[in-house]
């Protein structure tokens, strides 16, 4: 896929990461440009996933994807670790 797709940026978060705000699952955040207001997406494994749209928690979901920007490898890391196999 990263080849495939140029745009794409993949990055691993290592398990032993500490301070993993997703550890027990993903999160996903909608943007729509200046027109709307950004919604967060926190699906759940049981029982129904959460769609939130108000500013507090948006900023919240917002300060967990950037501590796992932070915790996760670079793209070149990641690369090497999935070509290692």
């Amino acid at each position: 896929m990263m080849d495939r797709y140029p745009h794409l940026t993949v990055r691993i978060v290592p398990v032993e990461a500490k301070g993993n705000p997703a550890q027990h699952g993903g999160l996903t955040m909608f943007r729509f440009g200046e027109a709307l207001q950004p919604v967060g997406f926190l699906p759940t494994v049981y029982g129904p996933s959460a769609y939130f749209d108000r500013v507090t928690d948006t900023e919240r979901i917002m300060r967990a994807f950037n501590k796992l920007r932070e915790l996760a490898w670079s793209p070149e890391e990641t690369r090497s670790h999935l070509e290692k196999g």
